[in-house]
C-alpha cells in the first residue's frame, strides 16, 4: 500500500476510469476514490453555520461556479445528497476495515504487526486496520484455512481440530509458526514442530499435578503444548475458572470438551501416524513403562497424546521445573489454594532477592560470597529445594553441597557425576558452580536442562577468606586443583569427609573420593554410582537430535572410535599448559597423546574382521576423519561441525559426540583423555584404551 495513510481529505485530482482499478494495487487514499471518482472533498466549514462546502471540478481542471447555498447553476442543491453519500461512504470504509479485527489471530498486538512489516508504528487507527486489512495475507484465512493448514503441514488430527475454536486454532498455529519461522516450508525439511497434547481428568490437585508437568516436558522436549480440559464427576468447573489470562499463557487450553471425548487412532485420518497414543486412565502402565514411553528419543519425531489425571513420570518432567511453571499462573480463588498447595511456592513466590538472600545466610548458613553471585531465580530455587529436602527429613537440618567444576567438557562431567552421587547419598542440595572460561566458553544451560541450583561465576581466590561472615563456620572447604592448592599431592589422595553437621564446598575436575560414591577406577565405570548419576544428566533437545539422526544410520551397530591426537600445549587457545596443569603433568599427558595418535587407530580398525562394519568417529581434527574416510570409504560417520574451538556451538557438537560415541557396540578410545571417560561413564560400553589395549608405547614413561 506504499505506505500512505488513508485520509478522507484529499488533494489528488481523481480519474473515474480508478475506479476500474483493484484496491490491491491503489494505495489507501483511493480506498473511497472507487464510490467517488470526480469529487474532491475539502471537508472545510464555515464561520458560524459549519454547512461543509463542496466544488466540482471539470475536465479542464476550472472550478464550476456555484451559489451561495452550494448549489450548482442548474439550480440543483447538491449539499444534502453529497453529505448523505459521505457519511454513507465513512460508514462503509470503518465497517469494512472493522472486518479485521475478526480476522486477526487474537494473541498478536496490531502495533507488533505494524512495526514488524512497515518498520513504523500507524499513525491513525484507520490507517492500522486498513492496512491490516490489505497487506497481511494471513487476515484473508478462515477458520477452514487454518483448519487445513493445521491439519496438512502440522499433522493436527481432525478429531482434535473439531473440538478447537477459531480463536484457540489461530493461536495453535501461530505458536506452530514459531517454532518453525517464517518459512513454513521448513516443515518439509523434518523440523515439523511436535505437540504435547495432554487430557486431563480426575480431581483438581490432581490436574494440577499433570499440568505443571506437562508443562516441564513441553518446555524441555521443545514441544507446543495443548490441554484438553476434561469436565466430569470428580471437577466440574471449565478452564477458565481456574486460570486467569488464557491468551496469554505459554500453552493452548481447550475447555468444555464434548462429554466422552477421546482422542485415538483413525485410520481415516494420515495424522495418526504421527502420533503416539497413550490414555493411562484406560491403560494405566507401571511406572517403568511411562518413563520409557514418555522418554524424549522414544518420540521425538511424533506427536504425544496423554490422557491423566496425575503427573507424567519422566525425566524431562522434573517437579522442580514443574512447580516454579505451574507458579508463573494466575489461578482464580477457586483454585488458589490448590495451586499453592501443588507449587509449594507460595511462601517465596512473590519475596524479593534480597529477602530470599537473608534467608538462606541467616536460616541455613550460606556465606554471603556465595548468594551474592545467585541470580534471584536461582535464590529462590535453592529455598525451594531446601524446603523440599526439610520434608524428607523433618528432624535433620538440610545439609548443601557446592562442586565448583573446572576444565572442559569431558572433566566437568565426571566431576559432576561424582558430586552427583555424593550429594544424594548424603542427602545434600546440590549447587553447582559452572563457570565459562578459556577450557569451556558455555553455560550448564547450553547442555543440560537439570533443575540444578547453578552459579554462573564465582571468583574466590584460594584459600578462601572466611573471616567476617560466620555463616562459614558451618562449611568444610576442599580444592583439588593442583595449580591453586600446592598443599595436597594428587586429587585421588583426598577423600571427602560426610558430616551431618557441616556444608561442604569442592572445586575440582576429577573424580571425588569418598565411601559413598564407589569406586572412581574406570575398570569399574561401567557399574559405578558416578557413572550412574551422570547417566541422569539431560541434554538439551538440539543435542539430542544430532544423536538421533545417527541412531537412524545404525549407531548401536557401529564401533566407536575416539582420536585425541594434539599436543597439550596446541589444545587450547590463550591457556598456559605449564601454569594451567604443572610440568609433570603436562609432560605426562603429552606422553600419552603420542600412543593416542592416527596410524595407530587405523591399524587396529583394519583388523576387525568384518570387512562392512562401520565406525562412529569423533577426532580433534578434521584431517583425521578425511584420512579414515579414504581408508575405510563408506563406513566411516561423524558429526560435521563447521568450528573448532571452545565456544557454546562448538562443544554442543562435542557433548553430542561424547553421546554417540556411548551408544556404539564397543569404544577404540584414547588413554588419558576425560572425552573418552565421559563416553565409557555415559554409555557403560566395553573400551579398548590406545597406548594400553592397543598401540602399546614403545619406550617407558620417564
Amino acid at each position: 500500500m506504499n505506505g500512505e495513510d488513508v485520509e478522507l481529505s484529499s488533494s489528488k485530482e481523481l480519474n473515474p476510469s480508478m475506479g476500474q482499478t483493484s484496491m490491491m494495487q491503489q494505495g489507501p487514499g483511493t480506498l473511497a476514490a472507487r464510490y467517488r471518482p470526480s469529487w474532491r472533498l475539502l471537508l472545510t466549514s464555515r464561520r458560524g453555520d459549519g454547512i461543509a462546502k463542496m466544488s466540482k471540478t471539470r475536465s479542464d481542471g476550472k472550478p464550476v461556479p456555484r451559489n451561495i447555498m452550494g448549489t450548482s447553476p442548474g439550480g440543483v442543491n447538491l449539499s444534502l445528497s453529497l453529505q448523505a453519500a459521505l457519511v454513507s461512504l465513512m460508514c462503509l470504509l470503518f465497517i469494512m476495515a472493522g472486518l479485521s479485527i475478526w480476522l486477526v489471530p487474537p494473541d498478536e498486538s496490531t502495533e507488533n504487526i505494524l512495526v514488524r512489516r512497515f518498520g513504523a508504528k500507524p499513525t491513525s487507527m484507520f490507517e492500522l486496520k486498513a492496512r491490516r486489512l490489505v497487506q497481511d495475507p494471513r487476515l484473508t484465512m478462515d477458520r477452514s484455512s487454518v483448519s487445513s493448514l493445521l491439519h496438512e503441514d502440522y499433522a493436527v488430527p481432525l478429531q482434535l481440530l473439531k473440538v478447537m475454536s477459531a480463536d484457540v486454532q489461530f493461536r495453535l498455529r501461530n505458536m506452530l509458526r514459531n517454532r518453525t519461522g517464517e518459512d513454513e516450508s521448513s516443515i518439509a525439511s523434518g523440523t515439523r514442530p511436535m505437540l504435547l497434547v495432554v487430557q486431563l481428568v480426575g480431581e483438581l490437585g490432581g490436574r494440577l499435578g499433570a499440568l505443571g508437568s506437562a508443562m516441564a516436558y513441553a518446555h524441555n522436549t521443545e514441544r507446543v503444548l495443548v490441554v484438553l480440559w476434561e469436565i466430569d464427576s470428580l471437577f466440574t468447573h471449565p478452564f477458565r475458572s481456574v486460570f486467569s489470562g488464557a491468551s496469554d499463557l505459554k500453552f493452548i487450553p481447550v475447555d468444555e470438551l464434548p462429554r466422552g471425548f477421546r482422542m485415538q487412532e483413525s485410520f481415516d485420518d494420515w495424522t495418526h501416524f504421527w502420533f503416539s497414543f497413550h490414555d493411562f486412565i484406560k491403560n494405566p502402565v507401571s511406572v517403568i513403562q511411562q518413563r520409557r514411553e514418555l522418554s524424549a528419543m522414544k518420540n521425538i519425531r511424533r506427536h504425544l497424546y496423554v490422557r491423566t489425571d496425575r503427573p507424567l513420570l519422566s525425566d524431562y518432567a522434573s517437579s522442580g521445573l514443574a512447580k516454579e511453571l505451574l507458579g508463573d499462573l494466575v489461578p482464580l480463588p477457586i483454585a488458589r489454594e490448590a495451586v499453592i498447595s501443588a507449587t509449594k511456592v507460595g511462601e517465596y513466590k512473590n519475596i524479593t532477592s534480597d529477602y530470599a538472600g537473608r534467608i538462606l545466610h541467616d536460616a541455613y548458613s550460606v556465606p554471603y560470597d556465595f548468594i551474592l553471585h545467585m541470580s534471584g531465580a536461582m535464590r529462590k530455587r535453592l529455598l525451594d529445594q531446601i524446603s523440599d529436602k526439610e520434608a524428607t527429613r523433618p528432624h535433620i537440618a538440610p545439609r548443601l553441597m557446592f562442586v565448583h567444576l573446572q576444565y572442559g567438557l569431558g572433566n566437568r562431567i565426571r566431576a559432576l557425576g561424582s558430586a552427583m552421587a555424593f550429594a544424594a547419598q548424603s542427602h545434600r542440595v546440590l549447587i553447582i558452580i559452572w563457570e565459562s572460561d578459556a577450557h569451556l566458553q558455555a553455560e550448564f544451560s547450553d547442555f543440560f536442562l537439570n533443575d540444578f541450583v547453578v552459579i554462573s561465576r564465582l571468583r574466590l581466590p584460594w584459600p578462601i577468606d572466611t573471616r567476617g561472615d560466620v555463616a562459614y563456620n558451618d562449611f568444610r572447604l576442599y580444592n583439588l586443583m593442583k595449580k591453586e592448592n600446592a598443599m595436597i599431592k594428587s586429587a585421588s589422595s583426598i577423600v571427602l569427609d560426610n558430616a551431618d553437621s557441616v556444608h561442604i564446598y569442592v572445586k575440582t575436575a576429577y573424580v571425588l573420593r569418598s565411601t559413598l560414591t564407589g569406586e572412581g577406577a574406570l575398570s569399574k565405570a561401567a557399574t559405578s554410582p558416578i557413572s550412574l548419576y551422570a547417566r541422569r544428566l539431560l541434554p538439551v533437545m538440539r543435542i539430542q537430535k544430532v544423536v538421533e539422526r545417527q541412531l537412524g544410520n545404525g549407531l548401536n551397530s557401529m564401533i566407536g572410535v575416539h582420536i585425541r591426537g594434539r599436543t597439550i600445549d596446541n589444545d587450547i587457545v590463550n591457556v598456559n599448559a605449564v601454569k594451567e596443569y604443572t610440568k609433570e603433568s603436562s609432560q605426562l599427558t603429552n606422553y600419552w597423546r603420542q600412543t593416542t595418535q592416527l596410524p595407530v587407530f587405523i591399524e587396529q580398525m583394519r583388523t576387525v574382521r568384518n570387512s562392512s562394519q562401520s565406525f562412529f568417529v569423533a577426532a580433534d581434527s578434521t584431517e583425521a576423519l578425511f584420512a579414515l574416510e579414504r581408508e575405510f570409504p563408506g563406513r566411516v560417520f561423524f558429526n560435521p561441525r563447521n568450528c573448532d574451538d571452545r565456544s557454546a556451538e562448538c562443544l554442543s557438537m562435542a557433548l553430542a559426540d561424547i553421546l554417540c560415541l556411548s551408544r556404539t557396540r564397543y569404544l577404540l578410545g584414547s588413554y588419558w583423555s576425560s572425552f573418552t571417560e565421559a563416553a565409557l561413564r555415559l554409555g557403560g560400553i566395553k573400551v579398548y584404551l590406545a597406548g594400553k589395549d592397543f598401540g602399546m608405547p614403545k619406550k617407558p614413561i620417564r
